[in-house]
């Protein structure tokens, strides 16, 4: 059975003395005292975050989610959510323009998670692996800081799990599991939640986010429903409210895909079903990245409660009419014949994890980047040439270190500084 996991990046951490950091707004006189001010409250969040996760693991849930509802409240929370929201939108804060700085520590004092923001967010249509297409919501400065605040003070009280890696350690830290716990592994079962972002429970999301429901509909949902969406056309983008993702039935479903706070919410539910399916057997090891999910059997006879226990976990939160795309995605193999999970092929030969790519995985992300390169150049977006970097460099870390895959991102890597010019 799955152990309830525990929130370590913030427990050890020190207890602070809480009322310290309940401050009020200030203001500055110029971007000089700006500067520092923001650096003081990062380090400030920190220390909240940590005491906030302590309480959790002592048990002391009330006391915590009292300590997250101060949190968004504090100034210092504010001002870090916005300067990190500056950051990822307009570049680094040491190059921002004058009187930048100075107008973020005001923005700061007015920013807040109970009131809606008067931005409506953009949601695109952006294509996936299989050609179909995906929204993906984007959203302005005011919002991305709200989210980034909400998301501070719920993180340390979310029931994350060792095994979802997307949060804890990426694609090497999945690898390193699955060395570990294939070599005992009879039966692998292998699943993607359709539409995972789309059809999530509100009422999950809601029941343990552990933030007010008020906040949670005014960052996460309220977004969604009143987002502009962009119908994809040939050779264009029109513009159109309408709610795509949104259900119109009682109650509404799905969370805005390209949200900090979704993502977290994400990790969140999909906790949850990971937890049912691990209670079937210790011998079930469970495991997650993104909405991609994967359990590793020991005994061959807890396929099928296994299969039960999954579908009854996402009939629950996501709900009954994804079942049968559901079904139609759950892959069964072993370690030896080989599995698939997240684009890539497992295969245990002789105890050793030997993995496989496919076979357009150069190919299809040097496409896509030269093209956010062609738009970055044409919208002259310093910031989106240093996100793209940052991909490419992390496509690297995860590729295999072959001719192909070096040669094709040291081309990426000159393109990139040849229309950064």
């Amino acid at each position: 059975m799955m152990a309830s996991p525990q929130p370590a990046e913030f427990a050890t951490q020190p207890t602070p003395a809480w009322p310290q950091y309940w401050d009020k707004p200030t203001t500055v006189a110029d971007d000089a005292a700006a500067l520092p001010l923001i650096k003081i409250c990062k380090k400030r969040v920190t220390v909240m975050q940590a005491a906030i996760a302590q309480a959790r693991v002592q048990g002391r849930l009330h006391r915590a989610k009292g300590m997250s509802r101060r949190f968004l409240m504090s100034f210092s929370a504010r001002l870090d959510a916005l300067a990190r929201a500056y950051a990822n939108k307009k570049g680094a804060l040491s190059k921002a323009p004058y009187g930048a700085l100075g107008a973020l520590v005001v923005a700061a004092g007015t920013l807040s998670p109970w009131r809606a923001s008067p931005e409506k967010s953009l949601a695109y249509p952006v294509e996936k692996n299989d050609g179909s297409y995906r929204w993906v919501h984007k959203h302005g400065l005011l919002q991305y800081a709200l989210e980034l605040l909400t998301v501070g003070a719920a993180k340390p009280l979310a029931n994350i799990s060792q095994t979802q890696f997307l949060m804890k350690g990426g694609i090497s830290k999945l690898d390193d599991w699955l060395r570990e716990r294939l070599v005992n592994t009879n039966i692998v079962i292998t699943v993607d939640i359709p539409r995972c972002f789309d059809v999530m429970s509100r009422t999950s999301v809601v029941d343990n986010l552990h933030l007010p429901r008020w906040v949670v509909k005014r960052v996460l949902f309220d977004p969604m429903d009143q987002a502009i969406f962009a119908t994809h056309g040939i050779g264009d983008i029109t513009l159109h409210n309408t709610t795509h993702n949104a259900k119109v039935g009682s109650p509404k479903r799905g969370v805005p895909q390209g949200s900090a706070l979704a993502q977290l919410s994400s990790e969140i539910v999909i906790a949850l079903v990971l937890e049912a399916v691990s209670a079937v057997a210790p011998t079930v090891h469970a495991a997650s990245h993104g909405d991609n999910l994967i359990f590793l059997l020991e005994d061959v006879s807890r396929k099928e409660p296994v299969l039960s226990a999954l579908t009854s976990a996402v009939a629950k939160h996501f709900g009954a009419d994804v079942l049968g795309e559901l079904t139609c995605r759950i892959d069964c193999g072993t370690p030896k014949s080989g599995f698939k999970f997240c684009r890539r092929t497992y295969r245990l030969r002789s105890g050793t994890l030997r993995k496989a790519l496919p076979s357009d995985w150069v190919d299809s992300f040097s496409i896509k980047t030269l093209l956010r390169i062609e738009t970055a150049h044409a919208a002259k977006d310093q910031v989106a040439f240093q996100k793209i970097e940052r991909s490419i460099k992390g496509w690297l870390r995860y590729s295999p270190k072959n001719d192909e895959v070096l040669d094709a991102a040291i081309d990426l890597l000159t393109q990139l500084e040849i229309m950064r010019k």
